[in-house]
């Protein structure tokens, strides 16, 4: 029998067994605030592959707004308010 969560709910189960093989929390940097997201901190790859995986988060998350800047991403889920100009992803 299914039982309806939270979306609260949710996230903490996700978070709780997430693949150990997923090296970003993309529920918490994609909760609907600005993120920004520093390379060699945040993530080790190159930025065209960063990109594409933030591009890839698409299907869990929707659409992605993101800005590249000198030392990484600024990140944020659309839907949300928004005062930046920035390159939508999805």
């Amino acid at each position: 029998m299914s039982k309806q969560l939270t979306d609260e709910e949710a996230k903490h189960l996700m978070r709780n067994n997430a693949d150990k093989r997923s090296r970003y929390n993309w529920f918490d940097w994609l909760d609907g605030n600005w993120h920004q997201i520093i390379r060699g901190v945040d993530y080790e790859c190159s930025d065209k592959a960063f990109r594409n995986l933030v591009y890839l988060q698409k299907k869990n998350h929707g659409s992605i707004r993101a800005l590249k800047i000198e030392d990484g991403f600024l990140i944020k889920k659309v839907g949300w308010e928004c005062t930046l100009q920035s390159q939508k992803i999805g």
